[in-house]
């Protein structure tokens, strides 16, 4: 397929290391402690594998179809992912599992997820969903350990945010959403985003 996943020494000191032969339908690679999760392609669509960081020892964890996309929690105990069937549209919902492979994937999350980011402490998810009737987008807080979940606060995104909630797998360590102590949640939106689902976004 002339596909392959490598790791490349940033000074250019050592040779080309090869992770994957045959890398699956996934966003980014992820790093979490001395691991790296990656994708392979696998009959059923493709299969999260934790990896030495020498491509060594590598661990598979969950099997979905379509596009998928994963984020580490910062302690390194959870792999929080979610896939779509087509490159375009929501995610199917939010799961998480063991990074070490010792506890099966459980569902977080059955509605449709635009976005999703880890609290600092690992022990809590915040996701975008979307507010069908009105169009709106939702932050809600979701408790990994009791499945428990909160909604926040209803928000429209500016084109920035919503360009940063896209590829929000890929900013996730230099642009993160929460403050580093956990008390914060910091977004841009319409000063309407309480409104009627009709009226003008006003000023962001």
């Amino acid at each position: 397929s002339g596909k392959r996943l490598v790791l490349r020494d940033a000074r250019g000191n050592q040779e080309d290391l090869p992770l994957l032969d045959a890398p699956g339908g996934f966003c980014t690679p992820m790093v979490a402690g001395d691991r790296v999760v990656v994708a392979e392609e696998s009959g059923a669509g493709s299969t999260v594998v934790s990896l030495a960081a020498d491509g060594s020892e590598a661990v598979p964890l969950v099997t979905r179809p379509g596009l998928l996309a994963f984020v580490p929690d910062p302690t390194g105990r959870w792999l929080a992912f979610t896939h779509v069937h087509e490159t375009r549209g929501p995610y199917d919902g939010l799961e998480v599992v063991a990074l070490d492979g010792s506890t099966p994937a459980r569902r977080l999350v059955d509605t449709p997820c635009l976005a999703f980011a880890w609290l600092p402490d690992g022990e809590a998810l915040l996701t975008v969903g979307v507010d069908e009737p009105g169009k709106r987008l939702w932050w809600t807080l979701h408790l990994v350990e009791s499945g428990d979940s909160r909604r926040l606060a209803p928000f429209r995104p500016t084109r920035e945010m919503m360009f940063h909630l896209h590829f929000f797998e890929q900013f996730v360590h230099s642009h993160p959403l929460v403050s580093p102590d956990g008390r914060y949640l910091v977004y841009a939106t319409y000063e309407n985003a309480e409104g009627e689902p009709d009226a003008p976004n006003g000023t962001p």
